[in-house]
């Protein structure tokens, strides 16, 4: 098993194989495993002294790249950098746009947290990318899940289920996603306005529209301005953007703002959303998921906050930034009121996960009672049974 180290507060254990997981699993009473530590707020730790990290860093490397069958295999910690450099050399990319990749995302972390990035809109989320994967159990039996070939569809969805699982039904040691050919180029329009409300009708019809723009994202005053700011990305042949981002002023029923195609001032700006550079301050930061028909109502509730918000995917996530520290109990009962479920990804009450849950909690509790029933690893972090 790999060595252990660090203090009272935190002890980790760093395998570099998969049957050093299962020996850490078999020989560890408590263990919550960790990636690259860059979305590590989400883990909603219990305060429990002999809790033990499982660093999956060790666990790297491309096990197998096919890029004619569009599909990758690589262990968990590998960094999704050097994930991303290998697809570039074939002209492919991960169209789920994880996030933090600068800033060290690792592969197992990103699907085990389950979100997003801004970009994901016109193909999916992680979710819907990931086609087999392998884990280590709560009995430190090793299991699989999925396959290595997109027309692999035989057993249960252990994939889907495991995005978003956080760490609580076993420990990811490898995984297979699919990949796609990266657009030749993109183009971004920008349009300020004054009010949501006018805002989010922009939103909604351009997600309406035939035009399948790869981002539509809303951010709120203080995030680019004092203004709404609708953000349109649009990806595609380079000699066919400006027709597109013509139509999407179309659409919007107003000039917008261009930034060249392939300028640095363009990749800046989705970079800045990717690695959450605007929401680098405050003292809490919440992922929330609802309809788009909630933008309004959302911004509404949050704005009594003073939180900082950025509708993204079309406004059925957002994020939000607070200032001071809210009253998680009156926020939950709002935010559940408003029909949106809410990730605590940096702050909130110890031990929870999810301020509000999200679907699933049913399924959820039996996977957990199947993969991991002495409770080796922490509980579903949300209020109630685990």
């Amino acid at each position: 098993m790999g060595a252990m180290s660090g203090g009272m507060r935190e002890r980790v254990v760093r395998p570099s194989s998969t049957e050093e997981v299962q020996q850490a699993v078999r020989e560890v009473p408590r263990l919550i495993p960790r990636g690259g530590g860059t979305k590590w707020g989400t883990a909603g730790l219990p305060e429990e002294d002999d809790l033990v990290v499982l660093d999956t860093t060790g666990l790297t490397g491309i096990v197998e790249y096919d890029p004619a069958e569009f599909t990758v295999t690589a262990r968990a910690g590998t960094r999704l950098a050097d994930l991303e450099r290998l697809l570039a050399d074939h002209d492919q990319y991960l169209p789920f746009d994880p996030l933090l990749v600068d800033a060290g995302a690792t592969l197992g972390g990103t699907v085990a947290t389950g979100v997003s990035g801004a970009c994901r809109l016109r193909f999916g989320g992680v979710r819907d990318f990931v086609l087999g994967l392998t884990f280590v159990d709560g009995n430190g039996r090793v299991a699989r899940g999925g396959g290595r070939v997109v027309k692999n569809a035989a057993g249960y969805d252990l994939p889907k289920l495991f995005c978003g699982s956080q760490g609580r039904f076993g420990v990811i040691t490898e995984l297979t996603l699919k990949v796609f050919p990266r657009p030749q180029a993109f183009g971004t329009i920008c349009f300020p306005f004054d009010g949501v409300g006018e805002a989010a009708a922009a939103v909604r019809s351009l997600f309406r529209s035939p035009l399948e723009p790869h981002a539509l994202e809303l951010a709120g005053p203080g995030v680019d301005g004092p203004h709404y700011t609708l953000f349109v990305r649009i990806g595609g042949p380079a000699a066919s953007l400006a027709a597109w981002l013509d139509r999407v002023e179309g659409v919007v029923g107003r000039r917008g703002r261009r930034l060249p195609a392939g300028s640095e001032e363009e990749a800046t700006l989705w970079r800045r959303f990717r690695e959450l550079e605007w929401a680098a301050g405050g003292v809490a930061l919440l992922r929330l998921y609802a309809r788009p028909t909630s933008i309004e109502v959302l911004d509404r509730l949050l704005a009594r906050y003073e939180a900082m918000r950025v509708f993204s995917q079309a406004g059925s996530a957002a994020w939000a930034l607070f200032p001071d520290e809210p009253d998680w109990e009156s926020l939950a009962a709002a935010l559940a009121a408003a029909g949106a479920s809410a990730l605590c990804w940096r702050g909130g009450p110890p031990g929870i996960t999810h301020l509000v849950p999200p679907a699933g909690v049913r399924i959820a509790r039996a996977v957990k009672g199947v993969f991991d029933p002495e409770g080796r690893f922490p509980p579903l972090g949300w209020k109630g049974p685990a």
